[in-house]
């Protein structure tokens, strides 16, 4: 179900759905739950989002990731 939810938050994202995301939001929920997930597989789909959100919203993730 996370997979899915995540997967979900790409897709949104990849479309330029933007307008659905709140980009500060998408990066505190990836920064905080996804890459501590057990899940090996999840882990690498989070870093997925979190690199594809640095190309266009770097300044917001480099505010999150500490």
């Amino acid at each position: 179900m996370r997979k899915a939810a995540y997967q979900l938050l790409e897709t949104l994202y990849d479309r330029d759905s933007q307008d659905l995301c709140d980009i500060d939001r998408l990066v505190g929920e990836v920064a905080t739950n996804g890459l501590s997930d057990p899940d090996e597989e999840i882990l690498s789909l989070n870093l997925v989002i979190l690199s594809k959100l640095t190309d266009r919203a770097s300044m917001v993730v480099l505010s999150r990731v500490e």
